[in-house]
């Protein structure tokens, strides 16, 4: 017997929504009180196969409807919130953002034409920009959710083919997925929390529940075990709202758990009683249910925004503040933009759709191309301080990107230059390798050698805890000797206190496989360097300037760094080993330099500009000698 849910709407579905969207803004808002609030998104997305599967599949399946009015039908129920959404939040960042973190948004919002904004999001990192600062953060998951329609018709072409093996399909999904996730958790969690093959399998959580529905093959439980289940997904779900913090590893407990409370809450709901149901079939939650994909969208950005006003998290009347204010966009969306789109006529075709998606897609590459090319809208800055906004704003880039992980997928590497005639070089580091990245990607190619940059960023100190677990360094020895790399250069921030100790661990591993290692003595440091309003007012405006020194001198730097200069004095006696030495280019007389050819060369206290790495060339000439 098959229960047909498709023309109904489920109220316990609307429910799950406000559970999973509450969760999530809850823990946005009041992240120590709601720690892993976070977990919503990964109910949402078992909701999205749950709905997806019981609305769609035997209806595609028997091709009652087309591929076509699927696609339309999802362009319609998604698209216009979305477009509103993106064109007022980037009215907004164009007025209040700086440069740095407006450019930062562009890439992301470029990306969001196509969808893909959650590997742009995963390649940026959050060293340079805390989450706070990103205003289309939250919209990973909607591009993991679109990419999964994308491919639920290659799903159902094969159900189409193998029907009478659909339940064991839709096992095999869940399991490969969940068991992927599993393996490539302890080589690249971030990797695994942004991307779909990742996450399909609490879509296909979702798929087995509506299964299970539509066929009502719990309709034998007796209702005491019924209602223990249903109480048991509540209680679960709860639990690993309150009961978890963000630190937590995913796939772990927390989404096990929740998925789990969530899976039974969908496939008992016909034998719950209403008790057990009104925390989540009230009006109330069913208000918020209907509002929860305008809700989400809108709840983000005014976080986002008091933020990077203020600096930190709001609190007390700011939070709650925010709260409402989320909200009252979220509704005011459903409300003129949602509800009067999903019936009209405006997208009632597959022309009609494919035009509105290259529409949303001109405009987003439009105005993020716009922000990018005019460096953060700098144009809105006295023409004196540009320097110093440019410099802050300086971006190198993704360390590898998408199309490169997937050309080395399961690899600990990325290849950045494709010389063939000179051995292979691997650089290691953390976010300073990455600054100088383009230099050494630049000289490779001249010196025609391949080189290869280590995906995720890290110092060889921290070799062994989570930034390099065991597991990573195993791989990236595997890569190390199957592309026959010859040379290693380690470029990082050091601590002040550095002594060759914190170093030897790293160095033995390297060493041990034949490698050359070049080490790149650590840049002045100093508050100094940093381009802020106040650093322009002391060093004035520097275009037409060959040369601006810093208040910070030479004899400053080398006294900071005396432990390091030493430890690397006494690790340049081996023959494997060679200092890169940055003193003279960095601090080439009594005081070091703030800037050079009328560019700041510094874009904080510590970290090179764009400008700034270039004077480096003269020390990394030995690499390739």
């Amino acid at each position: 017997m098959y229960q047909n849910a498709s023309k109904e709407r489920l109220k316990i579905l609307d429910g799950l929504r406000f559970l999973a969207v509450g969760s999530v803004v809850l823990y946005h808002v009041y992240p120590g009180n709601f720690p892993g609030g976070y977990i919503g998104v990964d109910i949402f997305f078992l909701i999205s196969g749950f709905i997806i599967y019981l609305k769609y599949s035997e209806k595609l399946l028997d091709r009652d409807v087309s591929f076509r009015s699927f696609f339309v039908r999802r362009v319609r129920r998604l698209l216009p919130a979305y477009l509103v959404f993106i064109v007022i939040t980037s009215l907004l960042a164009f007025a209040f953002l700086p440069p740095s973190i407006l450019k930062n948004y562009a890439e992301v919002l470029v990306s969001n034409g196509i969808y893909l904004q959650n590997h742009v999001l995963f390649a940026q990192g959050d060293y340079f920009f805390e989450p706070q600062s990103r205003a289309l953060l939250h919209t990973w998951s909607l591009a993991v959710e679109e990419q999964f329609y994308l491919i639920f018709p290659l799903f159902i072409i094969l159900l189409r083919r193998f029907r009478s093996v659909e339940l064991a399909l839709i096992l095999l999904l869940i399991l490969g997925s969940a068991l992927l996730a599993i393996q490539f958790s302890s080589i690249s969690s971030r990797l695994v929390f942004y991307t779909l093959p990742f996450r399909a399998w609490e879509f296909g959580v979702g798929f087995l529940a509506a299964y299970i529905y539509r066929r009502d093959l719990v309709k034998k439980a007796a209702r005491p075990v019924a209602e223990v289940c249903g109480l048991s997904g509540i209680i679960m779900i709860s639990f690993s709202v309150f009961g978890f913090t963000e630190t937590a590893v995913f796939p772990g407990p927390h989404s096990f758990l929740a998925l789990t409370g969530t899976f039974l809450l969908c496939i008992f709901q016909n034998r719950l009683s209403g008790s057990v149901w009104l925390p989540i079939t009230n009006n109330l939650s069913q208000h918020f249910g209907h509002i929860s994909y305008s809700w989400y969208l809108w709840h983000w950005p005014f976080i986002s925004f008091y933020y990077i006003y203020t600096g930190s998290q709001p609190q007390g009347l700011a939070a709650a503040g925010i709260l409402i204010l989320g909200y009252l966009a979220g509704a005011l969306s459903y409300q003129y933009v949602e509800r009067i789109s999903r019936p009209s006529l405006i997208i009632h075709n597959g022309k009609k759709a494919a035009s509105s998606v290259l529409l949303f897609g001109a405009l987003t590459l439009s105005i993020g191309l716009f922000f990018i090319k005019t460096n953060g809208a700098v144009f809105r800055y006295d023409p004196a301080k540009i320097p110093y906004v440019i410099a802050q704003s300086s971006d190198v880039g993704e360390r590898c990107g998408f199309v490169r992980r997937i050309i080395m997928f399961g690899s600990s590497v990325c290849q950045r230059a494709y010389g063939s005639s000179g051995m292979p070089i691997l650089l290691i580091g953390d976010s300073h390798s990455n600054m100088l990245r383009p230099l050494l990607t630049q000289m490779a190619n001249e010196a025609d050698r391949p080189l290869y940059v280590t995906t995720d960023i890290w110092r060889p100190t921290q070799m062994g805890n989570m930034l390099c677990t065991e597991a990573y360094w195993q791989q990236l020895r595997r890569d190390i000797a199957k592309l026959k790399i010859s040379s290693v250069v380690i470029i990082a921030r050091w601590p002040i206190d550095f002594t060759q100790d914190d170093y030897e661990i790293a160095i033995a591993r390297l060493s041990d496989l034949g490698l050359d290692i070049f080490l790149l003595q650590s840049l002045p440091e100093s508050e100094a360097f940093s381009p802020t309003s106040s650093s322009s007012s002391i060093y004035g405006d520097v275009r037409s300037r060959q040369e601006v020194y810093a208040t910070y001198n030479r004899q400053s730097y080398l006294n900071d760094r005396t432990s390091q200069i030493l430890a690397f004095e006494n690790m340049g006696n081996r023959d494997n080993i060679t200092i890169l030495w940055t003193a003279d280019v960095m601090c080439p007389v009594q005081s070091c330099l703030f800037a050079k050819d009328g560019a700041v060369i510094y874009m904080d206290d510590d970290h090179l500009s764009e400008a700034g790495a270039k004077l480096l060339r003269p020390s990394l000439e030995p690499i390739f000698e």
